[in-house]
């Protein structure tokens, strides 16, 4: 296998869905690990060394939100991509990523939708 493409950090509580992202980031050349909750990320100190998170929006614990408020506090900053299964159009608009005052520009934050088949 050729060299990686970089190091995803991948915080989804529902295993199945982490286990899929870990493979397909796997797949495409990517370093992928995959926490549970956000308090596990932030335990292990992994943000730092990322490339880039994928983060649920809605976890156990602190939600993705938080995680990547709490992140900014600690100061790691990295690409984020939120996802989530809530079909609920106007999640955008009520619940906004906090936005980092010294640069707007790295504060981007792609969304990301999954809907997952109801089992």
């Amino acid at each position: 296998m050729s060299a990686s493409k970089g190091n995803i950090v991948v915080v989804e509580d529902d295993p199945a869905m982490r286990l899929a992202l870990g493979r397909f980031l796997k797949a495409c050349g990517f370093r992928a690990q995959g926490f549970d909750s956000a308090e596990e990320l932030l335990e292990d100190g992994a943000a730092a060394n990322a490339s880039c998170l994928i983060v649920d929006i809605h976890l156990t614990g602190l939600s993705g939100f938080e995680l990547l408020k709490e992140l900014r506090k600690r100061g790691t900053e990295r690409p984020t991509i939120f996802i989530t299964a809530d079909e609920d159009s106007s999640l955008p608009s009520r619940s906004r990523p906090p936005v980092s005052s010294r640069n707007p520009l790295s504060a981007r934050v792609s969304w990301l939708r999954f809907v997952r088949r109801s089992r």
